[in-house]
């Protein structure tokens, strides 16, 4: 009786742990991999706008924002917060 209950325990542990640990995994792999492309959209949100005559800003898309992130401040300033990120998702 022990031996069936412990067998039915164990067979529900590796049925829903394995789907939940890749899920995890996925939802990290994500967060990695798309976190660089929001960090410069904030950045483009937040940036001023440039009036006439005045000083031009730094990037103007994605691209170029990637580009003067990457050579201002490093390929690792790309992933500032994702910490908060991946703790929350």
């Amino acid at each position: 009786m022990i031996d069936d209950i412990v067998a039915t325990l164990l067979l529900h542990v590796t049925t829903y742990s394995i789907p939940c640990m890749s899920l995890s995994l996925a939802g990290g792999i994500e967060c990695i991999s798309v976190w660089p492309m929001e960090y410069i959209k904030t950045q483009l949100q937040l940036q001023k706008v440039a009036t006439v005559g005045g000083p031009k800003p730094p990037y103007t898309g994605m691209i170029s924002g990637l580009v003067y992130t990457v050579k201002t401040t490093g390929f690792f300033s790309l992933y500032k917060g994702l910490s908060v990120t991946l703790v929350r998702d």
